[in-house]
């Protein structure tokens, strides 16, 4: 036995491993269990031999933390470039958009079931927790006026395009102007919570949560919840992450 180890040594001395593509192909894995949730876990199929000369690191908890890598299915996120953000990056799939959500749900749920959009860059998830669903969490990517989206001003002032909020606040960037705002919505037992950020390149992200589960909001729909599944901070923290702008390695 000790023989073999001194062989085993001796052929890993020298290993050039190629953590690149050890890299590209965990983060392949884990979009295959994306809705599995699995943080903290070891990267599977990676050879003993090459786990001992490689350390993955893995963060315990799925959490809003954008600027440290993330762990989710097993796949391990690089922090995003924000000063190079991938271009066009606001007309990724609708299906992209869920599984980049999944990284931002709050560790307390799970994601029970999907809706994507067909033709646009949105996504919703349903959230459930011990006690039964919770409600739901959305994001929509916009493009910039000048890519053939809205102008960002009715999307990022107060009231802008809302009806009726019970409150509504814009958010300050450094230099003073409005990059977004916070507001709540309630109609009868349905509460919506909603921030939007507009990004550096003309962009705006917009990210709500609710209590209802309906397909569409307004009027008499059902809720889960007497309150929002996710509060407001932990909206804003969706909208302004960055790896809705980051460049994925297999991109």
């Amino acid at each position: 036995m000790n023989d073999l180890h001194a062989l085993m040594d001796r052929a890993l001395a020298d290993l050039d491993v190629p953590t690149d593509r050890l890299h590209a192909g965990a983060v392949r894995r884990g979009r295959a269990a994306r809705r599995r949730r699995r943080a903290g876990v070891v990267l599977g199929g990676v050879a003993a031999a090459v786990a001992v000369a490689v350390a993955v690191p893995l963060l315990g908890t799925v959490g809003a933390s954008t600027g440290d890598q993330l762990a989710q299915g097993g796949a391990v996120l690089p922090p995003p470039d924000v000063y190079e953000p991938a271009p066009h990056w606001w007309t990724m799939p609708g299906e992209e958009v869920a599984h980049r959500l999944t990284f931002l749900t709050p560790s307390r749920y799970t994601t029970p079931w999907t809706f994507t959009g067909a033709s646009r860059a949105w996504a919703e998830l349903g959230l459930k927790d011990d006690h039964g669903y919770a409600g739901l969490v959305n994001v929509e990517l916009r493009a910039p006026a000048d890519a053939g989206g809205d102008a960002a001003d009715p999307w990022i002032t107060c009231p802008g395009n809302l009806t009726a909020p019970d409150s509504c606040t814009e958010v300050h960037g450094a230099s003073g102007a409005v990059v977004g705002r916070d507001s709540r919505t309630t109609d009868g037992d349905e509460i919506v919570l909603e921030s939007t950020y507009l990004t550096p390149d003309g962009a705006v992200v917009r990210a709500t949560s609710s209590n209802s589960t309906a397909a569409t909001w307004g009027g008499n729909v059902p809720t889960m919840r007497d309150h929002a599944p996710m509060t407001l901070a932990e909206v804003r923290d969706v909208a302004e992450a960055r790896l809705w702008q980051q460049r994925w390695p297999d991109e």
